[in-house]
């Protein structure tokens, strides 16, 4: 008797648990989920822009949002613009409910050409700026330059090329002929090399910067769409030269920080800037910040 009813407990406890473990697995799957199908996307080769919307996502309202700033996506729909937003960079996506009970994330790339925030000090022989792809430090270009003469072989890459239009002219000065002197074959930027073109002016002076719009077009997925980067260089004599506010917005731009303000008090002259300040803290655009000593 004392068998049956121990017997008769185990198959009970069984089906139980199973129960309970089917339940679960439904609750999991039950469980609103965000996605966008990929964790890369690139730019497409169409005068239509690429815009992407969320594969998965919970069938309740909210909003949507997205860090580091640079994505261009609508905060009800979650449909985000690729080829209207900053690429070259991670991005996170966050959905909250309208409750605040459920917030939901996913991230992805999108692709394109990046440079790291960073201090290049000459004297520690630091001075070439190596750009990133696709967010992945150990990517290259995706070029050939089979003669090694510093140039992209035809129908490859177009890197430092204001051809907007592709029709063989330029539309616009190249970052190159107004002293960055970048690599068309793999975008690296020789910083010492530039200050020698006159890239920030003939009158070097602490705090003094300028922007630099880089237009390119890779071989890879994104069949040479038309993309671009501005680099922003500063200059300063030594590190003591660089001011606290910009040490800061360097530190929160390297860390995806938006938390951190200044004032944006600027002088601008012929085109060249010199700071007196910080702005509202950005990834985009990138800083390179050249230390002569």
């Amino acid at each position: 008797m004392k068998r049956r009813i121990y017997t008769l407990f185990v198959v009970v406890l069984s089906g139980l648990i199973s129960l309970a473990l089917i339940n679960c697995s439904r609750n999991i799957e039950a469980e609103p989920k965000l996605n966008y199908g990929s964790n890369l996307f690139y730019l497409k080769n169409t005068p239509i822009d690429f815009v992407i919307k969320p594969v998965k996502k919970p069938a309740i309202e909210g909003k949507f949002t997205a860090k580091p700033w640079g994505l261009v996506i609508n905060e009800n729909t979650g449909e985000i613009n690729i080829n209207q937003s900053e690429t070259g960079l991670k991005y996170t996506v966050t959905f909250t409910s309208t409750d605040q009970q459920t917030v939901l994330k996913t991230e992805f790339v999108i692709s394109g050409m990046d440079y790291k925030d960073s201090i290049y000090v000459f004297t520690n022989n630091n001075h070439l700026a190596k750009p990133v792809f696709d967010e992945d430090e150990n990517k290259t270009a995706p070029c050939n330059d089979s003669n090694n003469d510093g140039n992209e072989d035809q129908n490859q890459c177009e890197i430092d090329d204001p051809d907007l239009d592709d029709d063989g002219n330029q539309d616009e000065p190249s970052a190159n002929s107004q002293g960055l002197a970048i690599s068309k074959a793999t975008g690296q930027i020789d910083l010492k090399q530039s200050l020698e073109n006159g890239a920030l002016g003939n009158n070097l002076t602490n705090g003094i910067f300028k922007d630099f719009k880089i237009y390119y077009r890779l071989n890879d997925a994104s069949d040479r769409a038309l993309n671009s980067i501005t680099v922003r260089v500063f200059y300063f004599d030594t590190m003591n030269d660089i001011p606290a506010n910009l040490l800061a917005e360097l530190k929160a731009k390297q860390s995806n920080s938006t938390s951190i303000f200044f004032s944006n008090k600027t002088i601008e002259n012929s085109g060249v800037k010199s700071v007196e300040g910080a702005m509202t803290v950005k990834k985009r655009p990138p800083y390179l910040v050249i230390v002569a000593r």
